[in-house]
């Protein structure tokens, strides 16, 4: 394979990076998100727990997919759909409507967290597996972290719809570098 362990790490952590991106980026946001969908702000917290639901739920139908149909076909897919509804939830007028779109973000995001595992499991076994692992580790423990501070940039120099945009940007970068980087040099049987 022509991408090193270190470059691999990097861009499955990036992957999985997403979901608490998603979780978090928005956090500083809610007391604007109720004020413009004219709902209480604990309402708000809805969406979290939506999104968590669907996140962990969805991996049970998100990991025998990616056994029957490919790691690549399932995680392009997820980040697909989680690019869409991102855009969709920067859209909602309603609180019902975000939601809606949070569960669906939800499930693509799933896609995603189920299928790095799979792909490291795939490449590697024993102590090489491991250290991919924590080095993955490494590289996702920064977006909790950043996440919040994230926000509260793009709440500076625009209103909340932003923070979905550019998780939206994320995945659909994403998508192109584990195309063009990751996918291009697996062998068929293992995409």
């Amino acid at each position: 394979m022509c991408v090193s362990q270190l470059q691999l790490a990097i861009l499955l952590g990036m992957t999985v990076a997403l979901g608490p991106l998603a979780l978090d980026a928005y956090l500083p946001a809610f007391p604007q998100i109720a004020t413009d969908l004219n709902v209480d702000h604990t309402d708000i917290g809805l969406t979290l727990s939506v999104y968590v639901g669907a996140l962990g739920l969805s991996q049970l139908v998100g990991g025998p997919l990616s056994d029957r149909y490919g790691r690549q076909v399932v995680l392009l897919g997820g980040l697909f759909v989680f690019a869409v509804a991102a855009a969709m939830v920067a859209q909602a007028s309603s609180l019902n409507e975000m939601l809606a779109w949070r569960l669906v973000q939800g499930m693509g995001g799933a896609f995603c967290a189920v299928s790095v595992p799979a792909i490291v499991r795939d490449q590697f076994h024993g102590k090489d597996a491991a250290r991919l692992f924590g080095l993955i580790g490494l590289v996702m423990f920064i977006a909790p972290a950043a996440a919040p501070t994230l926000g509260v940039i793009l709440l500076a120099v625009a209103d909340w719809p932003a923070i979905f945009l550019m998780l939206t940007g994320y995945a659909v970068f994403l998508a192109v570098v584990l195309k063009l980087r990751l996918f291009r040099h697996l062998p068929a049987k293992e995409r």
